[in-house]
C-alpha cells in the first residue's frame, strides 16, 4: 500500500485505528465498502478529530482528504495491530483492549468502550470528572437506563430482547434494567412520568453497581425536543448517578435513526442528538456504543437485514441481536 504522506498519512493512519476500535473489535472485509462508502456530511467530523488529536492543521479540502485516505486502503482487508503501536502526531495509540486499564491522557476510542467516537486532552474538559474504571476490576453488578430501546419492545420472542440476552451472557453480573417504553431523559430525573424511572436514581445509590449504561434519546428525538435540553438533561442525570454511586462506571449509547416523528414539522435530526450525547463522552471520558454504524439510515434501507420492525423504530429480534452483540463485545473489552 502507498503511504500517504503529511496530515493525509496520519488520516490514513487515524483510520485505521478506528477501524482496529471498531465494535467487533475488528473489522472484517464487507465492512470496508460501507466505510468507503461513508455519506460525505461525516467527513469533515473524522477530519476535525484528526487535526486536534494528530495536532495537526486542518485542511480546507478536509473531506476530500479523508475520502482519499480511505480509497489508499488495502483492498484485501485492514492490516492487523502491530506488535509495536504506532504513534500518530506524538500521541501514542493504545490498542482496545488495553484503554481501559490505562487512564493516561492519552487518544483511545473512548476508553476502549466506544467505536468511532475519539478523545484527546484538546477535546475534554480537564475539570470534570472521568469515568472510573470499575468495571475492569469488578463485574458483579450493572444497571440499565433506557427507553423502549432496552425494554424489548417489538420482539417476537421476550428472551431475545438485548437485555434478557445479556443476562444469559453475563450469568454471574446481576443486571437491574430501569427502562421504561416511552422514556425520555426527563423522565429519569424529579418530577418525571413513572416511579420505575424516578427512582432509578436513588436505587442505584441503593445498590452502587459496577457500571451503568445510559440508552436514552430516542423519545427525546420522536418529540422533536431542543437537542441543547438534551444535553442538558443527560448532563445532570450523569451528575445525579455519579452523586449517589461515584464507583459506576458509565457507558453511553446511540441508537439508530428512524423516520417517524411525533409532529411533521420537527426541525432536528438524529445526528443532533447523538453529537449531543458524544459531547457527554468526551467532557467525561466515558464510553460509548455508537448503534448507527450497525442499523440501516431509514427504513426503506432496511430491506435486507430487517432489523427494525414494520413500525419503523423498534428493532426486531434481529435487530436486538445486533445490539446485543455491539453491548456485549463493549463489556467484555477489560
Amino acid at each position: 500500500m502507498r503511504r500517504l504522506s503529511g496530515p493525509a498519512g496520519d488520516l490514513a493512519d487515524l483510520l485505521r485505528v478506528l477501524a482496529a476500535s471498531w465494535p467487533g473489535r475488528m473489522l472484517t472485509g464487507h465492512h470496508l465498502p460501507a466505510l468507503q462508502r461513508m455519506p460525505d456530511r461525516y467527513l469533515p467530523l473524522l477530519a476535525d478529530e484528526a487535526s486536534r488529536a494528530g495536532r495537526i492543521a486542518a485542511p480546507r479540502d478536509a473531506a476530500a482528504l479523508v475520502r482519499r485516505a480511505l480509497r489508499r486502503w488495502p483492498p484485501s482487508g485492514v492490516p492487523r495491530w502491530p506488535r509495536r503501536v504506532p504513534s500518530l502526531g506524538g500521541v501514542r495509540l493504545v490498542p482496545p483492549r488495553r484503554a481501559w486499564t490505562n487512564a493516561t491522557p492519552m487518544i483511545v476510542a473512548v476508553a476502549a468502550l466506544g467505536g468511532t467516537a475519539l478523545t484527546s486532552p484538546a477535546s475534554a474538559s480537564s475539570t470534570a470528572p472521568r469515568s472510573p474504571l470499575t468495571w475492569c476490576r469488578d463485574k458483579s453488578s450493572m444497571a440499565v437506563i433506557g427507553d423502549s430501546g432496552s425494554t424489548g419492545y417489538g420482539v417476537v420472542d421476550p428472551k431475545n430482547a438485548w437485555v434478557a440476552a445479556l443476562r444469559r451472557a453475563k450469568p454471574h453480573t446481576r443486571i437491574v434494567n430501569y427502562a421504561h417504553d416511552g422514556a425520555m431523559v426527563s423522565d429519569f430525573l424529579p418530577g418525571g412520568r413513572w416511579p420505575q424511572t424516578t427512582g432509578a436514581v436513588r436505587d442505584i445509590g441503593r445498590r452502587q453497581p459496577s457500571l451503568v449504561l445510559i440508552e436514552i434519546g430516542g423519545n427525546d428525538y420522536y418529540m422533536d425536543r431542543d437537542p441543547a435540553r438534551y444535553q442538558a438533561d443527560l448532563d445532570r442525570l450523569t451528575r445525579a448517578i455519579w452523586s449517589v454511586s461515584p464507583r459506576s462506571t458509565l457507558v453511553y449509547e446511540t441508537i439508530w435513526p428512524f423516520d417517524p416523528r411525533h409532529s411533521p414539522t420537527a426541525v432536528h435530526s438524529w445526528d443532533e442528538y447523538a453529537a449531543a450525547m458524544h459531547r457527554l463522552v468526551v467532557k467525561y471520558h466515558a464510553g460509548w456504543i455508537d448503534l448507527r454504524q450497525f442499523f440501516p439510515p431509514n427504513y426503506s434501507a432496511d430491506a435486507d437485514t430487517h432489523l427494525l420492525n414494520p413500525d419503523r423504530i423498534h428493532p426486531t429480534d434481529a435487530g436486538n441481536a445486533v445490539e446485543f452483540a455491539a453491548v456485549l463485545n463493549i463489556l467484555n473489552r477489560c
